[in-house]
């Protein structure tokens, strides 16, 4: 896959969790992917995995290409979302990995909260905003993953749909 569509997904993952400052209140929520929890500073971040290749205001990029581990931060600098993508990464949240079936999510998840499709990306980004937890799948097998805080779903219906 070209660059430019990895990237492109990337940017739809965010752009569904992202709004900043906007969290989910749940005890069920997955807080912490790998070493990295919801709420650390970039220096924290940055003690525990290194100086990032890609490091921006907004966001922290580690790994390149196929492998990429992107650690967003809100407007107070803490982490907000942590996206997975790529082939070979040992990283998974309930034992769902890069390349699970998608069955394992429902199974693990239950059915998604919220489901969008892109049509021309032949793929689907499963929500479960209650969890903190969100999937990209494709031909039945999870590409990418993120844990977020952010609840844009909650935030869409509370202020309505002009977003």
């Amino acid at each position: 896959m070209k660059r430019s569509s990895i990237g492109i997904i990337v940017v739809v993952l965010i752009g569904l969790l992202a709004l900043h400052g906007l969290a989910a209140e749940t005890s069920s929520a997955v807080n912490k992917l790998g070493k990295i929890s919801i709420g650390m500073t970039k220096n924290q971040v940055i003690k525990l995995l290194g100086q990032p290749n890609s490091p921006k205001d907004y966001d922290f990029i580690y790994g390149a290409g196929d492998n990429e581990m992107i650690v967003t931060f809100d407007n107070k600098k803490k982490v907000e979302s942590i996206i997975i993508k790529g082939k070979d990464l040992t990283l998974d949240v309930a034992g769902i990995k890069i390349g699970s079936p998608a069955s394992l999510v429902e199974g693990t998840f239950g059915k998604p909260e919220y489901v969008k499709k892109y049509i021309f990306f032949k793929r689907e980004v499963w929500s479960y905003p209650s969890s903190n937890v969100y999937f990209s799948c494709k031909d039945g097998k999870v590409v990418s993953f993120a844990v977020s805080c952010c609840n844009y779903f909650s935030f869409k219906k509370k202020v309505g749909s002009k977003i």
